[in-house]
């Protein structure tokens, strides 16, 4: 009622998904237009998926919005086949905190084979709150008991049972309590050295993901990105 952006998007939010309250498209797209007022983002995305406009989800994603870039970013990458263009949007959502944006960047990294460096955007997608990551990661370094969707160990040979405990009591702290972050994951469990490729071969190797950064990491790009055991990189 005074104005508060982040109060008056929360409360969309809650019209809009029926949270605390019956589904109210109405008030929701109310709040949403002030929001738009406002140029954020978040406003246009609720028109958005009131409305089904893509044109409202590139007005969103262009303001910052992590949710339409997310969701440009896996239509890009997959069935509209834009690879840069998909990878450089689901960057931008992750850099904001979207742990699914992370997920969906190791998948790809995983398909291409690049195993260590998909690793580590697991991690970030753990580190961000992704149940589904540490459940993963759960069977990577605990490879008789890895999930069907994963299949093999990613290229790591050797079972560690430290870190195969940590990231199965991860998946249920983050499964039963949505939001939780981890920000030091990288530094608590850092990635073990039995890896059937270095680091520094994987980090070598042709990726689309490089390409979407002019030919380096997101990480030389956004030291935030950086494992947390690594000197940034300004």
């Amino acid at each position: 009622a005074m104005g508060h952006w982040k109060a008056m998007n929360n409360l969309m939010a809650c019209y809009l998904y029926g949270r605390g309250t019956d589904v109210d498209y109405v008030k929701a797209r109310e709040l949403a237009d002030k929001l738009i007022a406002l140029n954020v983002g978040s406003g246009w995305y609720a028109r958005y998926v009131m409305e089904r406009d893509e044109g409202f989800l590139h007005k969103a994603a262009d303001l910052g919005e992590p949710n339409a870039q997310y969701e440009l970013g896996y239509h890009y990458l997959y069935p509209a086949r834009q690879q840069t263009l998909g990878l450089r949007y689901l960057v931008c959502a992750m850099r904001q905190g979207h742990g699914e944006a992370a997920y969906k960047i190791g998948k790809y990294l995983e398909i291409k084979k690049n195993y260590y460096m998909a690793v580590e955007y697991y991690y970030r997608s753990a580190a961000l709150g992704h149940p589904m990551a540490a459940f993963g990661l759960y069977g990577v370094f605990h490879p008789e008991y890895a999930p069907d969707d994963f299949g093999h160990n990613l290229g790591f040979q050797v079972s560690s049972p430290n870190l195969s405990n940590a990231f199965r009591k991860y998946f249920h702290l983050l499964k039963d309590n949505p939001g939780t972050r981890i920000p030091d994951l990288f530094k608590k469990y850092p990635l073990p050295p039995n890896a059937a490729m270095t680091r520094e071969q994987s980090r070598a190797m042709p990726s689309k993901l490089k390409d979407a950064f002019g030919g380096k990491w997101p990480d030389e790009i956004y030291p935030d990105l950086a494992p947390d055991y690594l000197p940034p990189k300004f």
